[in-house]
């Protein structure tokens, strides 16, 4: 009789849950949406440059990865930027992030999470009038915005700003990005 009540019970809760994932809305609009960023997907190279703390502009090899996944709904960004080493020495990860980009269905805007050093940030994906994409951050500290172009030459261009007050900006940050 136990066995017989356990049974039934198991079954009930698959039915159960399968009729919350057939209630799950189709993908569809997001796949769409997504489709905007379809020219990202695939391997990038390039040099990029930064201003530290120090204030001293370091140059690197940024790669970037990317990958639609989850029939299309999101895309999975791995960036790392090395060091230029000398003749004959290996070169460094110097930079690391891991990033997911979707489209939130509820709020009808592009979202990103960013991860890097054990630390993540949520921000919009925006898109300006000129074709361009814009997400940033802000903290106690200030704000950082980084606006990414797909050029007509086939290149992904983007630059890193960040102003003290919002009002102000200087540049410190730029990659240009060539499909490998």
């Amino acid at each position: 009789m136990k066995k017989t009540r356990f049974v039934i019970i198991v079954i009930l809760a698959g039915l159960s849950f399968g009729s919350i994932i057939s209630a799950q809305p189709r993908p569809a609009a997001v796949i769409e949406k997504m489709k905007n960023f379809n020219w990202m997907v695939g391997d990038w190279q390039g040099e990029a440059w930064y201003i530290g703390r120090d204030q001293l502009k370091t140059t690197l090899l940024q790669k970037e990865h990317l990958v639609s996944r989850v029939e299309g709904t999101i895309i999975t960004m791995e960036g790392r930027g090395f060091d230029i080493p000398d003749a004959g020495e290996e070169a460094k990860i110097q930079f690391e992030a891991f990033g997911i980009l979707t489209y939130d269905q509820q709020n009808s805007k592009f979202v990103m999470r960013a991860y890097r050093g054990g630390n993540y940030i949520d921000s919009d994906f925006s898109s300006n009038p000129d074709g361009s994409y814009s997400w940033g951050m802000e903290g106690e500290w200030g704000k950082i915005r980084y606006t990414l172009k797909h050029t007509e030459d086939d290149k992904w261009n983007e630059k890193g700003e960040y102003s003290r007050d919002g009002v102000s900006w200087f540049q410190n940050f730029e990659m240009t990005l060539t499909r490998q």
